[in-house]
């Protein structure tokens, strides 16, 4: 884990380093991301239930 600023919450951090495809005009590129330990679980919660955004969100 290294200190820097979360790529999903721009928050000073520790971050972990997460490969992902991204899509470009060129096609899928393989990008590494720099995310909190927070943002990745509930990116990991949201993934696994659809109506966690909306909960989170204040909608549900």
């Amino acid at each position: 884990m290294t200190w820097m600023k979360c790529q999903i919450c721009a928050v000073d951090k520790e971050t972990l380093p997460v490969k992902a495809k991204q899509a470009t005009i060129h096609g899928l590129k393989d990008t590494v991301f720099h995310v909190c330990k927070e943002c990745l679980e509930a990116a990991h919660k949201a993934h696994l239930d659809k109506e966690f955004l909306l909960k989170k969100g204040g909608q549900g």
